[in-house]
């Protein structure tokens, strides 16, 4: 017989491993394109931060104790939780750092995250509100606020970084927005054109 907790608790897990499953989905459809190592790099700075959040509010000390704790004790899995997620975000933001992460500063991109780290500042602001102060809501603005001023952050000093060495992948049947033309210096654009 199925009581009502257990019937709960399965529900709770179907949408805890239904939202994970859609996150994956999302970060594996950003691909390897330069929106989508940013998106990485910021996610893996999210998570390294959580660890550094964690080992904060639990101390030092107290993690590296927690890895003497019997595997049944839920205190145990918090210790593991932090090198999981440590190494687990160096893997997504160590490649976003890399060429595939560098390009034209685009403006439309630098326009998104610096209104992502507005609705950031907007967010920690609201967690100082007496009216908001209530548990679940003050959670979730800080939350927010977390979420958007560093994975804003992170897209906007990694795409403030400009072209380094990038160099495009185009197919020569590729149609390029200037056409088939090459870039050249002010020097050789005059000397072609007979001035």
């Amino acid at each position: 017989m199925i009581t009502v907790a257990t019937a709960l608790i399965v529900m709770v897990l179907t949408v805890l491993i239904g939202t994970v499953r859609m996150y994956f989905n999302y970060i594996q459809s950003t691909g390897v394109d330069r929106e989508g190592m940013l998106t990485r790099a910021s996610h893996g700075i999210f998570m390294m931060c959580a660890a550094g959040f964690i080992v904060h509010w639990y101390g030092a000390s107290n993690i590296i104790a927690f890895f003497k704790l019997p595997v049944t004790d839920e205190f145990f899995w918090i210790g593991c939780l932090v090198p999981v997620l440590v190494v687990w975000g160096l893997g997504w933001t160590i490649p976003a750092l890399g060429w595939r992460g560098r390009g034209p500063r685009d403006g439309r991109l630098i326009y998104r995250y610096l209104m992502k780290i507005l609705v950031g500042v907007i967010a920690w602001a609201l967690t100082n509100k007496p009216e908001l102060q209530i548990e679940y809501v003050y959670t979730g603005l800080q939350l927010v606020s977390a979420w958007c001023l560093i994975t804003g952050s992170v897209k906007l000093i990694l795409i403030m970084r400009g072209v380094g060495r990038y160099e495009p992948e185009i197919d020569d049947d590729e149609v390029r927005s200037y056409g088939k033309a090459n870039f050249a210096e002010v020097e050789e654009a005059l000397r072609r054109m007979g001035r």
